[in-house]
């Protein structure tokens, strides 16, 4: 799963300002009142947000043309439909707690500014890289080995293995080129809302 990771404000080091501390107020407000998951880490220094699955589903087109949001998600057009439909792989939740992330202001709300979309960007393509091109024949022959003792023919596994690597590396395909949309055509929410 996808997890994101916000610094909590120390009120000592140096001394929160009234600013930061209503800012920190309101975003601790805003994960319970959109029950986003997170939890705090480094004794309270550090608040989690997720995990956050990628997941395939069809929405209403929010940005740009048609045409530039299927060439890049790789979407296709319903003809029996007249609305127009992209996939989207990125979960309102986790565009929540961008937003959380991004607030600068009480008084503004959340926020996914280019710099939070920019941080995205960093944590999707470095799980893209962790699934590697594909399957190598020595990583065959390793998992083949570990697996004798197993049920399943040792190249099953592998086709399962890299079955799965395959989904998830198209899931995190889908969401940069999702992610490059919205970075391309402003800001906009899952509703197709501008």
């Amino acid at each position: 799963g996808i997890v994101l990771g916000m610094k909590v404000p120390i009120p000592t080091d140096p001394p929160l300002n009234s600013t930061q501390r209503r800012v920190f107020q309101a975003q601790l407000a805003h994960i319970q009142e959109h029950a986003v998951p997170h939890r705090f880490e480094n004794d309270g220094g550090v608040i989690l947000f997720g995990p956050f699955s990628l997941h395939r589903k069809k929405l209403p087109v929010c940005n740009a043309s048609s045409e530039k949001n299927e060439s890049n998600a790789g979407s296709q057009r319903n003809d029996e439909d007249d609305n127009e439909a992209t996939d989207c792989v990125i979960p309102k939740e986790l565009y929540q707690a961008l937003g959380i992330i991004g607030m600068e202001t009480a008084e503004e709300g959340p926020v996914v500014s280019l710099d939070e979309m920019e941080m995205l960007r960093e944590v999707l393509t470095k799980k893209l890289e962790g699934f590697g091109a594909t399957i190598s024949a020595a990583d065959t022959s390793q998992n083949e080995a570990a697996s004798s003792n197993t049920s399943g023919t040792p190249s099953q596994k592998a086709q399962s293995v890299e079955a799965y690597k395959n989904g998830q590396r198209e899931l995190l395909n889908l969401a940069l080129a999702e992610l490059d949309a919205l970075m391309d055509g402003g800001p906009c929410d899952e509703s197709g809302e501008e």
